[in-house]
């Protein structure tokens, strides 16, 4: 219960302001506010709905999508090797070459081959595990701002509305 007192003394205003004798005998009133109201508690939740629709906004944006940039490496110097490999290959066609040299182009396309392979696959892995959790945020971002819409539209209900503040006497001097 949020109760927040407030003590206010008869006797501090001037006799001039209030037309009131001095002399007279001096109340302490104590000023009490009850619980917190509908309008104060739909106002902390619209702030904390903001708020966290601002976070997710911050955490989307950071998000990459993309290719990660160790795939892309891989996967152009894969294509880089194989280009290589096809040239020697085609030349080792015009050329008699030994079972060595030929060996060593076929495992350079091999790697090439690997490399654009794994490039690509992990690649794609990442940018849609990415995107997934692109998609996660969106969506609870819409699901917070549906809410924020409801409240900032629907007023509270007429019974509920917000508390007075209550002048009570606590003592007589």
């Amino acid at each position: 219960m949020n109760l927040m007192m407030l003590v206010v003394l008869g006797g501090l205003l001037s006799p001039e302001s209030t037309g009131v004798d001095p002399y007279r005998e001096s109340t302490v009133h104590l000023l009490a506010q009850g619980e917190v109201s509908p309008q104060q508690s739909t106002q902390f939740r619209i702030d904390e709905l903001e708020t966290r629709i601002r976070n997710l906004n911050e955490r989307s944006r950071a998000l990459s999508v993309n290719f990660p940039t160790g795939t892309v490496v891989m996967a152009y110097f894969g294509g880089a090797c194989i280009f290589v490999a096809v040239e020697l290959f085609a030349l080792s066609g015009l050329t008699s070459i030994t079972a060595a040299p030929f060996i060593l182009v076929l495992a350079m396309g091999g790697v090439g081959i690997a490399l654009l392979v794994t490039g690509l696959v992990l690649g794609f892995i990442a940018s849609g595990n990415a995107r997934i959790e692109r998609d996660r945020l969106v969506r609870e971002r819409m699901d917070y701002e549906r809410e924020l819409n409801e409240l900032k539209t629907v007023p509270p209900p007429a019974v509920l509305r917000e508390a007075v503040p209550r002048l009570i006497t606590v003592a007589r001097f």
